[in-house]
């Protein structure tokens, strides 16, 4: 039990690190994603062209070394609230919905 805690725990530092990598914009789309927004959704509501919004969803998942499909949106979707928290504190304003 205490070897999957301790995997746990190391898991979180290492998304935390990349987490802390992201630029502001990364960040809404992040958000975005942990509502299971599609590419298409995430475009509208920021204003952006739908192949944008895939290639932020690429970068963030480089840098938190998600890659593979659904691995991002599960990742997000899983850890919605702690995200929330985390993006006030990195952008000083509430997450868009």
């Amino acid at each position: 039990m205490k070897a999957f805690e301790s995997h746990q725990s190391t898991q979180r530092v290492f998304f935390m690190r990349g987490l802390l990598q992201l630029c502001p914009r990364e960040w809404d789309v992040l958000m975005l994603i942990a509502e299971d927004d599609s590419n298409e959704a995430i475009a509208d509501k920021l204003h952006l062209q739908p192949k944008s919004a895939e290639n932020y969803r690429t970068r963030i998942g480089k840098k938190l070394q998600l890659t593979g499909v659904g691995k991002l949106t599960q990742f997000a979707t899983q850890y919605r609230t702690e995200l929330r928290f985390w993006y006030e504190e990195a952008t000083g304003k509430l997450p868009p919905r």
